[in-house]
């Protein structure tokens, strides 16, 4: 990737990333306990079975599950190899996809 591609990257994500604390009415400075509380507390207010058939709080609904993925789900994975940069696919998968699944296996178990 170029060093532009990087910068527009980067952007893109500090963009959502203040949609998504804006979405939950959260501080930039804001810890995962308290985007959690804001999550809960909104969600609560404009979950779709509590209001059946209001479309506007259902896509509200749906805006703040986002918001809170992007932010708190993002990084839950952090301890995975991929995320540390080991995870390494087999090059020799083929048509066979029994191959790739053993790998794993072998890999993760």
């Amino acid at each position: 990737m170029s060093e532009d591609g990087q910068v527009g990257e980067t952007r893109r994500g500090i963009a959502l990333e203040r949609k998504a604390r804006r979405i939950l009415g959260v501080d930039a400075d804001a810890g995962e306990d308290e985007i959690k509380k804001a999550f809960w507390r909104l969600a609560m207010e404009n979950h779709p079975d509590k209001f059946p058939g209001d479309r506007e709080r259902e896509k509200r609904f749906l805006a703040l599950l986002a918001a809170y993925e992007y932010l708190v789900k993002e990084n839950a994975g952090d301890d995975l190899p991929r995320a540390r940069g080991e995870y390494r696919p087999p090059d020799d998968v083929g048509e066979n996809p029994w191959k790739y699944f053993a790998w794993w296996r072998e890999q993760f178990y």
